[in-house]
């Protein structure tokens, strides 16, 4: 299926839905927790489509907001790992 002005991937390909696969590895991206490989491919679709490119800003930006707050507590429940990242 090939992308339109619509969503601003003008003449990007996302053969078999690879935008909502790489957006389901992005947590592991930004935490550089990426093979290599699948590092450089979705350094390579970011750089070719920018609603994807928008929200790895996002996740980015939101990251720092909460690694910022010494105010907020994560609840119990979350989960160690989360915990930690977000500095609680």
């Amino acid at each position: 299926m090939k992308a339109d002005n619509d969503n601003g991937c003008k003449g990007h390909t996302h053969e078999n839905g690879e935008c909502i696969e790489l957006l389901g590895k992005m947590s592991d991206y930004v935490d550089e927790e990426l093979d290599p490989g699948t590092q450089a491919r979705l350094e390579s679709h970011f750089q070719n489509c920018p609603p994807c490119l928008m929200v790895l800003q996002s996740l980015r930006k939101t990251l720092e907001i909460f690694r910022r707050r010494d105010d907020i507590i994560p609840p119990e429940n979350l989960s160690g790992e989360i915990r930690e990242k977000i500095g609680g």
